[in-house]
């Protein structure tokens, strides 16, 4: 379920499972992970822009030509911000972070239909 936090300025919270007990090969690569939470997604290379700001979305970013996703759990468009769910190679967990709209590594939004 989504619960909205403040609809008027499309801010918007999605619970994030708990992931205690994921095995490693999830919580070591963000494509896994981000599969693991929203189902199937197309392979790595070819995941395109499809949505802007979409709660459940995967936050696709570029950091000098290594490519990494993320899931979207929070929106808060009217701070400028947004909360991902990622995990990343080599560090074995699951992490929360928020990033800005303007990240220069954003590159966009994937929305699994």
């Amino acid at each position: 379920s989504v619960d909205v936090i403040n609809h008027a300025q499309g801010e918007y919270s999605h619970p994030v499972e708990p992931i205690k007990e994921l095995p490693y090969s999830i919580r070591s690569n963000c494509y896994a992970y981000a599969e693991y939470v929203l189902g199937d997604l197309p392979p790595m290379a070819t995941l395109q822009k499809t949505a802007t700001k979409a709660l459940g979305s995967v936050a696709v970013f570029d950091y000098n030509g290594i490519p990494h996703v993320a899931v979207v759990s929070e929106l808060r468009v009217s701070y400028g911000y947004f909360t991902i769910t990622e995990s990343n190679f080599g560090v074995d967990a699951v992490t929360t972070r928020e990033v800005k709209y303007s990240d220069p590594h954003l590159v966009g939004f994937y929305y699994l239909k």
